[in-house]
C-alpha cells in the first residue's frame, strides 16, 4: 500500500509520485542527492510499467513536498 506521495510543483506542471511503504527515507535521500547535484535524476516505474525520469534540474527548480496520500486527495 502506498500511503505517501511526493508532490512536485514546477513551471511545466504539477507531478505526483507514489512512495511505497518503507521507502520514504530512501526517496528523501534521492531527492537530496539531486538537489546537491550528486545524482542526475530519479527514475520511477509507474504501476502500468512505464518508466518515468525526473531530472535533477527539474527537481532543483521546483517546490517539493512529501504528503500523506489521503490528505493530498483533498487538494
Amino acid at each position: 500500500m502506498k500511503t505517501k506521495i511526493v508532490r512536485i510543483k514546477h513551471v511545466t506542471g504539477n507531478y505526483k509520485l507514489d512512495i511505497e511503504d518503507g521507502k520514504v527515507e530512501d526517496m528523501k535521500t534521492h531527492i537530496d542527492l539531486c538537489l546537491k547535484a550528486m545524482q542526475t535524476g530519479i527514475i520511477i516505474t509507474a504501476e502500468n510499467g512505464d518508466t518515468i525520469y525526473y531530472p535533477a534540474e527539474l527537481l532543483r527548480n521546483s517546490v517539493i513536498s512529501i504528503e500523506d496520500k489521503d490528505i493530498a486527495k483533498v487538494f
